[in-house]
């Protein structure tokens, strides 16, 4: 039975058979079971478990917080496709807490305040609490004990003098009077544990250098028997590498034996490398257990010490359905055996590619077409090459052979005066091309120029955004101006375009970068009119991230 602050915080199987119980005064257990053995909680103790536990789970997020009551709170919203979803990631998470030789009650909630209640709650009455949406929170908190919350438990007899024993019933009090007489404390925390206020945490840290330690539950005497502990360790480690981004690839563990004789060892080390950095479980409890296998204790072992030694940066790799080589040189060429190899597979009409087509308009600029095989396209040196090289007759060997020197010569000459050309037409018109965007940028849309060492030589004329709705999307206008949940405000523009007359009716448009209420940058335009007297429509054809 352990005892904190004068009552019972954690009873075993033996006591609650007696009728102990968590809560109660450490005279009244006393009184039921005069033989039960009391112990005290080590602060220093239960810290370092505590921080291990973090550790471990570093490897599933890194926003990760040591809250009250030895809770930890995990915020995994990002990590949820990368696990597969909610619940394959809560039987990740039960497993890691049991392999690390913990029992843990978990909870799910949209705000950290939240899970940490039904977290406790759990411990209570064993029902187990996961919400998911916002919808369902306030009705799962308000049913829970107003006391479970440590700011209502400060106030407890005020709390019971009133008759509000749920937090349900809190919140229904009037809030002046609460504040009068419990304090602004008690509604703060209930605002952020709700979610209508704002809950900013600290978030773990792992140290700089990974060092763990591990005290046997008894005295081991054979090797292969402390896998089972050493891999509690390479847990920690784990989850430290995957804050660290980095990997592994030695280790040295250190053995704490039980002296009996005056002249046996009082540590020994083992150490376990490998070639490549690594940070995987699995194998690292390979490792392990090979050299454990082989490894004849001096003594017994009480304790366990691991220390990482070579680290190194390290990049998981990626799960994907073809792995290519990464090298910077057989990149291009496995990506086009790849699609090679799926056209052979799949058929070509199964296989697309996405390619840019010179349209002003937005939905004529994208193509979408079966892939098709292509050579490398030939440089243009090259190609001047192979045209300066006439090809030599029968009739003409003997004279050619005659002035070898002189052809060569002069072909040599032909070829680079072609080249020179070629290569100064097209900087002229580089420059003529960047002179007239320039000019186009200064008198279309100089609002959104800067000065001139700010603004790129090849910058686009208008901006675009990269995310196009499907169709565009008629607005509503409000006394003329477009509205899209909020009243839209014109920030630059006019982008005019007026083309496609010859593939069907044509598009005249006047597009515009506008900005809503919640600051977000919509792409907006006006269909022309020839006639004067109807108002012209409003379009959203998309948006800026």
């Amino acid at each position: 039975m352990l005892i904190e602050h004068a009552r019972v915080a954690l009873a075993d199987a033996c006591a609650q058979s007696l009728g102990v119980r968590r809560g109660f005064a450490r005279a009244y257990a006393l009184a039921l079971a005069p033989q039960l053995v009391c112990l005290t909680p080590d602060a220093a103790r239960e810290r370092r478990a505590f921080e291990a536990v973090a550790l471990a789970l570093c490897a599933y997020t890194p926003q990760i917080v040591l809250a009250d009551a030895y809770t930890i709170v995990l915020d995994v919203s990002a990590s949820l496709r990368l696990f597969g979803g909610l619940r394959a990631l809560w039987r990740r998470l039960a497993a890691t807490l049991d392999a690390s030789g913990h029992a843990a009650a978990l909870a799910c909630a949209p705000t950290p305040w939240a899970a940490w209640l039904f977290a406790q709650a759990r411990v209570v009455d064993r029902r187990g609490r996961r919400v998911v949406k916002f919808a369902r929170l306030a009705s799962m908190l308000d049913a829970l004990p107003a006391l479970l919350l440590p700011a209502a438990a400060d106030h407890r007899d005020g709390l019971a003098q009133i008759g509000c024993d749920t937090l349900g019933a809190v919140r229904r009090l009037p809030r002046a009077g609460v504040t009068r007489r419990f304090g602004p404390g008690l509604l703060d925390t209930l605002a952020r544990t709700y979610g209508e206020a704002a809950d900013p945490r600290t978030y773990f840290e792992p140290p700089p250098v990974f060092g763990a330690r591990l005290e046997l539950m008894a005295r081991v005497e054979h090797a292969d028997a402390l896998l089972f502990a050493v891999r509690r360790l390479l847990l920690q480690l784990v989850g430290w590498l995957t804050a660290r981004h980095a990997g592994v690839s030695r280790f040295t563990l250190t053995l704490v034996h039980e002296t009996a004789r005056r002249g046996d060892p009082r540590m020994s080390t083992l150490t376990v490398a490998w070639s490549a950095p690594a940070r995987d479980l699995d194998h690292l409890v390979l490792m392990s257990r090979e050299k454990l296998d082989r490894t004849e204790l001096a003594a017994p072992v009480i304790e366990l010490h691991l220390h990482a030694d070579e680290i190194t940066d390290y990049a998981a790799p990626t799960d994907t359905l073809f792995p290519l080589d990464a090298g910077p040189d057989a990149g291009r060429e496995a990506m086009t055996r790849l699609l090679e190899r799926l056209v052979a597979r799949l058929g070509a009409d199964k296989v697309r590619e996405v390619g840019a087509r010179a349209d002003h308009r937005p939905e004529a600029a994208i193509t979408d077409a079966s892939y098709t095989m292509r050579r490398p396209a030939r440089t243009a040196q090259a190609r001047i090459a192979q045209e300066g090289a006439m090809p030599i007759h029968r009739g003409q060997a003997s004279t050619r052979q005659a002035s070898t020197g002189q052809a060569r010569t002069a072909q040599a000459s032909t070829v680079q005066a072609r080249a020179d050309r070629v290569v100064s037409s097209a900087s002229a018109s580089a420059q003529r091309a960047g002179a007239s965007s320039q000019g186009k940028r200064r008198r279309l849309n100089g609002r959104l120029d800067g000065p001139h060492d700010l603004v790129p030589p090849h910058a686009p004329v208008a901006p675009r955004p990269v995310w196009l709705l499907p169709e565009p999307l008629r607005l509503a206008t409000r006394e003329g101006q477009p509205y899209y949940r909020s009243a839209m405000r014109i920030v630059s523009g006019p982008e005019c375009i007026e083309t496609g007359w010859w593939d069907g009716p044509g598009a005249r448009r006047d597009y515009f970068v506008a900005s809503g209420d919640d600051a977000t940058l919509y792409w907006i335009y006006r269909e022309r009119t020839p006639s004067e007297t109807h108002d012209a429509a409003w379009f959203l054809q998309g948006m800026f991230g």
